[in-house]
Order: structure tokens, then sequence, then C-alpha cells
């Protein structure tokens, strides 16, 4: 049985060399890249991998005439993925949370750690000796969601001796609305880690920024419509002791412009999950995944990876 490969696009920061390189690994497992549907034969299967930005649904009706036998999406997001979608697909679609989630976890606490205060090198001796600080065990820190990255994100801080609650009903029931209400009102510090979907939709919006203490840290490189942007300007246009820490938004690219009369934000380009040697990593994940579908069509090593364990109901967590 003859496998093709096609990928519609590749993200904004990956390069021409990436994609060779892509295509060069992968047929090393023998299967035929292509550049357009149309060098697909009729009846031939084939395996896409897609983006955030792929239009999943444009891509399965230029494909109509072959046969998609799995989907691999190695990003963490996959709201570009209609519940409709997951529920129709005939083949596997793969997520690659493991590929970015130890980035995403280590950009909260990198980013965390230098808003406590940052080191103050010397070229000389101090005779002070000062560092002017907070230490983390101090503050009351709210994850919201406890996946892949919220996770190792609180195993990490609680290794520090620091306060940590989360919010995820998905896995514990009775974490209502007003028990996220409660804890917004007494947490220092609220990082967002959970997936966008309609329950999660601008989950920070006016009523919830009127809860929060005045001095409130927020950090968000999740997904960028889980804070309703114009909200947060106005919570910290009104509360200069507050600061947020941003690096995903509601639409992408965006005009930093419309922060400028803000001191006490700090924003950064959709680039959490980004990390040197990313390209390797993503490519030995597909490599990975092709190789056990082709040995193990059910990918039973998969399960928690298969996005159709995301379905609750009518939409994904």
């Amino acid at each position: 049985m003859n496998y093709y490969f096609y990928r519609p696009e590749i993200s904004s920061y990956q390069g021409e060399a990436f994609r060779v390189k892509e295509r060069q690994s992968l047929g090393q497992l023998g299967i035929k890249c292509v550049d357009t549907p149309i060098e697909i034969p009729e009846g031939e299967s084939v395996i896409v991998i897609s983006t955030s930005y792929t239009n999943n649904e444009s891509i399965v009706k230029s494909l109509e005439h072959a046969n998609i036998v799995l989907w691999i999406h190695p990003n963490s997001g996959y709201d570009n993925f209609s519940l409709e979608f997951v529920k129709s697909a005939k083949f596997p679609i793969v997520l690659g949370n493991e590929i970015r989630a130890n980035a995403v976890a280590q950009f909260y606490l990198q980013a965390l750690l230098n808003h406590q205060g940052q080191i103050p090198y010397r070229r000389q001796w101090d005779e002070a000796r000062s560092y002017n600080r907070e230490l983390l065990h101090t503050k009351k820190t709210l994850i919201i969601g406890r996946g892949p990255i919220g996770a190792r994100l609180g195993n990490a801080l609680e290794t520090l001796n620091v306060k940590v609650s989360y919010y995820d009903p998905y896995q514990n029931k009775q974490q209502n609305n007003k028990y996220l209400k409660e804890e917004l009102t007494k947490s220092d510090i609220i990082i967002m880690a959970c997936s966008l979907n309609k329950t999660s939709y601008h989950i920070l919006n006016e009523e919830m920024f009127a809860l929060l203490k005045k001095d409130t840290l927020i950090m968000n490189a999740a997904r960028g419509k889980l804070i309703e942007q114009q909200a947060l300007i106005n919570f910290l246009s009104n509360n200069k002791d507050a600061h947020a820490i941003i690096d995903v938004f509601e639409k992408e690219p965006i005009d930093f412009n419309q922060f400028k009369q803000l001191s006490n934000i700090t924003l950064s380009s959709h680039i959490a999950g980004v990390y040197k040697g990313i390209n390797d990593a993503i490519i030995k994940f597909e490599k990975r995944v092709i190789r056990d579908y082709l040995h193990d069509q059910d990918l039973d090593l998969y399960k928690t990876a298969l996005l159709s364990s995301r379905v609750k109901g009518d939409f994904l967590i």
C-alpha cells in the first residue's frame, strides 16, 4: 500500500529548511510527499499534517478523491477544529501537546520568576547586597486548567511551597462558576492553562476582573480568546499595581500599539511554545506517530492524544 504525506502549510516560525528536513525524514518511512492534493492518485492513502491555521474542512474537500487515514496536528491548540469535524472524521486525529507542554510551562515559570525580581547582576561587589524581590511562596496562585501544561506548572510551583489551586471543571465536577469566582477573589496570581471552547471563551471578562485584587498578576500563554482583551486593558488602566504577562491575543498578529498607554503589561509574540530544537522535536513526533500507525492502526499508544478523546457533549474540552 502506498502512503502520501500532505502538509498544506507550515507555521510562521518554520522556514523552508524545516519543510525540506521534514520531507526527508518522513520519506525514510517510504511515504511520498506531495505539494498539492491533485498529485495524489484516486483512492490512495493520505496522511495530513496541519497547523493551528489550517482550514481543515477545505483540506478534506480537496482530498475527497483520496483516503485520509491519519491526521497529525503537532500543536497544543486545536480550536480550529470544529466539533462536527472531529465527530465526522473517519480517521484518527493525533495532537502534539507533548511537543510544547514543557516549553510553555517553563515560559510561565521563567516569566513568573522574572516578575518577582530580576537577578541584580553586578560588575563589582555590592556592599549593600540588595535584592528587591518577592518570594513566590507568599503568593496564592490559581491555575485555570489542569491539563498537560497546568499540571506540570503546578507541580513545579508546589515544590517551591507556592499555594496553588486549580480550576478545571472537567477534572473536578464540583468546581463550578461559583468556585471560580471565590478563587479569583483570593488569588494573587492567575495563570491561564486551559483550552479554548464555548465554556472558556472570555472566561476572564469584565465581571470576573471586578473580583480581582488590585495588584493581581495575570498570565496568558494559552489561547488569546480566554481573556476579553478590552476588559483586561480596562482593569490594568484602573489598577496600576496589577500586571499582565500576555503571549497570545484574540486576533493574531496584533498591533501592540493598542497597549502603549499601559506600563503594567509585558507582551510577547506567541512564543511560549517555541524553543531551540522545536523543529526537530516536531519531526521526531510526526515520524514516531506515523511509524506506530503503520504497525498499529488503532494507535493504542495515543489514546489520550487523540482529539476524539476531547469530545465532551457538544464541545471539545
